[in-house]
């Protein structure tokens, strides 16, 4: 069966068009469409991302806390932490007086204290940080209504 359509047509179809958008302030920008050899025609309809060559993001252990005024300050290893390390530790402190008037979802953005730490298995750290966790397990664990449960991941 024949197609019921003009190749003409289609070929007018294919031609690789300049795309303008309008911006927030109503100016046009250029958006520059796929024009390198080797790609299908369609290929010029679609808008190429830019080579943008991403920053890979740095992995430092960071101590931050909530200041006056809302503001937080950091203190940071300004290294790339999490290249040779073992563990990431990140522990937020809260105060509940502080988040009695905030929405559950809105928690992570008050707290007083924030640790990120990277470490590698064998430091003294990782010693002390495991003795945190046991003696907090022991404590929840000694309540008298325990539950336990578990979930698959």
């Amino acid at each position: 069966m024949e197609p019921s359509y003009n190749l003409k047509d289609v070929e007018k179809c294919f031609r690789p068009y300049n795309y303008y958008v309008l911006s927030d302030e109503e100016e046009v920008s250029n958006i520059h469409v796929n024009k390198n050899k080797g790609t299908s025609r369609l290929d010029d309809f679609f808008i190429q991302e830019p080579d943008r060559k991403k920053k890979k993001a740095r992995l430092s252990s960071t101590v931050g806390r909530a200041g006056k005024e809302g503001n937080i300050q950091y203190i940071s290893t300004d290294k790339d932490d999490g290249m040779d390390a073992d563990i990431l530790v990140k522990i937020d402190l809260y105060s509940l007086k502080k988040l009695k008037e905030i929405p559950v979802s809105q928690h992570w953005k008050n707290a007083d204290i924030r640790v990120k730490y990277y470490m590698k298995n064998d430091s003294n750290i990782d010693l002390q940080i495991k003795d945190v966790v046991y003696n907090i397990t022991k404590e929840i664990s000694e309540e008298d209504n325990v539950k336990h449960y578990s979930f698959k991941n």
